[in-house]
């Protein structure tokens, strides 16, 4: 499923967005860090996930079947303080594949971070600590 949705830009710092992977590819929507909305010492990316979805699913009808947080998701943000990327991941997309896949993508310079939040967590994840804790 190839994305045609983020920036290209050559003079492109870095990018803020969010993103899904989906059979193994990168699905979702990023911009230049410098572009993105304010959010405390932060930019981010204007949308969420839930509201992003339809639109995913427009390039892929297929996805329809799937809610917007069945897939494994994430998040990049530019703290603007702190010089630094974060990128937010599913636990189960943590491999040195994705990693590597997202900063290439999202055109992510050295000064980065990867992060866990239960937020950005895929309805299997989800489901196994829930298992865990009942």
């Amino acid at each position: 499923m190839e994305d045609n949705h983020i920036s290209e830009s050559p003079e492109s710092r870095g990018q803020v967005g969010i993103f899904w992977i989906i059979d193994g590819d990168i699905a979702g929507y990023g911009l230049d860090s410098c572009a993105g909305e304010n959010y405390g010492d932060f930019k981010i990316y204007p949308g969420d996930h839930y509201g992003t979805w339809n639109d995913i699913c427009r390039e892929s009808q297929e996805l329809l079947l799937y809610a917007y947080d069945y897939f494994p998701r994430g998040r990049i943000a530019y703290n603007v303080v702190k010089d630094l990327y974060l990128i937010y991941i599913d636990r189960c997309i943590d491999t040195e594949l994705s990693r590597r896949s997202l900063v290439e993508r999202f055109k992510i310079p050295a000064n980065h971070e990867f992060k866990y939040d239960i937020h950005y967590s895929c309805n299997g994840c989800l489901n196994l600590v829930e298992h865990l804790f009942n």
